[in-house]
């Protein structure tokens, strides 16, 4: 019993460990998103801009199909299995080819139903399905827990992105088709750097009883996955096909803030997926690791959603400039949605691949997507971008209670966890309302309400969290003894 106790020790401190790693890579990772957003917001129209998001619209769905799962089939595994890794390689491969093939004969009726010249766009887009092999071998280090490699792989995309877009837009003129070779690029040699460091290269060969075995797992997850691109890219198609490709930047734009934070925590909680792989048989364990990830996932989201609505209009004008000034209405739903989502258990799709609950999973993104092509579709319409922004706060008030909640109440016999997440929130709010009074009749880059708004929110949100959750601080300087 004591070596379980210690395994599970040397476990967590392996985790906090590589944290700084991952966290750093993701920071400077981001960091990149932001000075790509804000130079490609002045240098390219955003017609341009929406032409070249539909096209990689297009990609992102395809990639979906290319991705059965794979991935975690090989993470959530505890035992090293150099034929399993080969035949997951394998059938990424073949299933990338495939993908993109269809792809590619299929461009001009993706085009047409888009509404736009597309063609080329969409056959270069459709490279991104190739990225889950070339990317393939990360999966060892993340298994591991070694973030080095990791970090710097997802860093070398936004860079890339950045330097050929700019590039080649100065050099030929591209417009939109710029973007979408700067995007391509990066994860191109994204995929050429894993491979060179690599700690195991996977070879082709296919083993039935394995494949049979990842095909299993992953069916019901590819589904999950498929759902979930409509709900992270089926609105933004929408807006697209509805209001023209203008209207799709601003949706877009605004979108793509709380989308960096998410990815960024979201990536983190990635990091849990092995520890809860080996604590899950033990409910009481996997119950505390479950809260303190919840009441994690709360202050981020509690934080950042609540700075986003009140600071939103200075956001856009810092980053984007004046012209996607209706960007920020659109930023300030999207951000009231982030705080619902990030507050109420975000760590349950950990729980969903340990204990094999795809299959729940998929029934349930059925639904979202009967919502997406019924409400969704009739917001968007009717409303344009701000209706696709409604239809992000509709979901989460729907799936909240009707997905999440069961599911976590399912696996951990309890919601204790909502205990641990209504202080955040409830500081968000304290510091949003005292951040607005202080901004009140002074919008925009205004130096002195702004920087008096910035500090007081910070104030106020970190007054008011230690006055809700006096157990905070303890809480922290066990993580910090734990990390050393």
């Amino acid at each position: 019993m004591s070596d379980l106790i210690e395994d599970r020790r040397n476990l967590v401190r392996k985790v906090l460990a590589a944290a700084p790693v991952r966290i750093g890579g993701l920071a400077l990772m981001r960091v990149i998103t932001i000075a790509r957003v804000m130079v490609f917001a002045r240098l390219f129209a955003p017609a341009e801009i929406g032409t070249a998001s539909l096209a990689l619209i297009c990609g992102s769905a395809l990639a979906v199909f290319a991705d059965c799962g794979i991935f975690q089939s090989v993470l959530r595994r505890r035992d090293v299995d150099t034929r399993f890794d080969n035949t997951a390689f394998s059938l990424s491969l073949i299933f990338s080819a495939l993908v993109y093939a269809i792809a590619f004969a299929s461009a001009p009726l993706f085009s047409h139903l888009l509404g736009g010249d597309l063609d080329t766009g969409i056959r270069f887009a459709a490279f991104v399905v190739f990225a889950i092999p070339l990317r393939f071998p990360r999966v060892f280090w993340e298994r591991d827990i070694h973030y080095v490699h990791p970090s710097v792989s997802i860093v070398i995309p936004e860079f890339v992105a950045l330097v050929v877009a700019v590039g080649v837009e100065f050099a030929f003129r591209l417009g939109a088709m710029s973007l979408i070779v700067g995007h391509v690029s990066g994860l191109a040699l994204s995929g050429v750097y894993v491979w060179w460091f690599a700690k195991q290269r996977p070879r082709l060969a296919i083993h039935r009883s394995d494949a049979a075995a990842i095909l299993g797992f992953g069916s019901p997850l590819l589904v999950q996955r498929a759902n979930g691109w409509v709900m992270s890219q089926g609105d933004n198609a929408l807006v697209g096909v509805f209001a023209g490709a203008a209207q799709l930047a601003f949706y877009n734009f605004s979108w793509q803030l709380p989308m960096m934070i998410s990815t960024l925590v979201t990536s983190i909680d990635s990091m849990l997926l092995p520890v809860f792989a080996r604590l899950h048989h033990d409910n009481a364990e996997a119950r505390r690791l479950f809260n303190l990830a919840s009441k994690m996932w709360a202050v981020a989201g509690s934080f950042f959603g609540f700075a986003m609505i009140v600071f939103a209009d200075a956001i856009i004008q810092l980053l984007f400039g004046p012209k996607w000034s209706p960007a920020v209405p659109i930023l300030q739903l999207m951000a009231v949605s982030f705080v619902i989502r990030f507050s109420s258990g975000y760590a349950y799709d950990n729980l969903v691949i340990v204990r094999g609950r795809t299959t729940y999973m998929m029934k349930w993104g059925f639904v979202n997507s009967a919502l997406i092509a019924t409400v969704g579709v009739y917001m968007i319409r009717e409303m344009g971008a701000i209706g696709g922004a409604w239809f992000w706060i509709f979901q989460a008030v729907v799936f909240t209670p009707m997905l999440r909640l069961p599911l976590i109440h399912q696996e951990l016999r309890t919601l204790e966890f909502a205990k641990h997440i209504w202080q955040p929130v409830l500081a968000g709010g304290v510091a949003a309302s005292a951040a607005w009074q202080v901004r009140a009749g002074a919008p925009g880059l205004d130096p002195g309400p702004l920087a008096a708004g910035v500090v007081v929110y910070l104030g106020a949100y970190a007054s008011a969290l230690l006055l809700f959750d006096r157990s905070l601080v303890g809480q922290a300087r066990k993580l910090a003894a734990l990390a050393r």
